[in-house]
């Protein structure tokens, strides 16, 4: 169990002096939630749940994707993933005094411009993910959002967005989906042993 007050995997924020403290919630953590199946009644669709909302945190530009806003239905049969809120594309603000780092990072990277091949491929093996089934998730929700985007936006428009905010965001998730579409064919190829030691150090 962790403190409300520790929604960020860096719970100190990321200063020089306290960026290594990570020990706030982490994706790591959440994964290994739901994989257990004493906790949960289908880990595998569970985590496969997970792992799209993370995907699409960083394709829409999210930084503010905490541990708060994910939420379970608990029953009898245990948790299960409520559906996804507070879907802001915060990169659209950055550098306006708003957070431009992960609330919990993809392996050890916590900025969303700068994800490459390594980072999904530490994920996938820190939580025990096929690479394969990350890199099909990134190719899949990145080509979905591209191919949602201008309906989405004319739609938007037509209901009162502001035009200038709509295409600041349609820049956001255009530049997040092709970056993710460059370096999913890559995912695969990243050699496993790179990352034995850090697993080896964690158990």
């Amino acid at each position: 169990m962790l403190s409300v007050d520790f929604n960020y995997e860096r719970p100190h924020g990321d200063g020089e002096r306290v960026r290594d403290i990570r020990d706030g919630a982490s994706l790591k953590r959440f994964f290994k939630l739901l994989g257990d199946k004493d906790k949960t009644p289908a880990p595998g669709v569970a985590q496969l749940e997970f792992l799209r909302w993370v995907v699409f945190q960083v394709r829409i530009g999210n930084t503010d994707a905490h541990a708060k806003n994910v939420s379970f239905f608990c029953d009898v049969r245990g948790l299960q993933l409520t559906p996804t809120y507070d879907l802001v594309s915060t990169l659209v603000l950055a550098g306006a005094g708003v957070e431009d780092s992960l609330a919990m990072a993809i392996g050890d990277n916590f900025d969303p411009t700068k994800i490459t091949a390594y980072d999904w491929a530490q994920l996938a093996h820190e939580n025990n993910l096929k690479p394969r089934l990350v890199a099909n998730e990134l190719k899949r929700l990145a080509n979905a959002c591209l191919q949602a985007l201008p309906k989405l936006t004319v739609a938007l428009t037509q209901e009162g967005a502001d035009v200038s905010m709509m295409a600041r965001i349609s820049d956001v998730v255009e530049t997040q989906c092709n970056a993710a579409l460059g370096v999913a064919p890559q995912i695969t190829k990243v050699a496993p042993d790179l990352f034995a030691p850090t697993m080896a150090a964690a158990s």
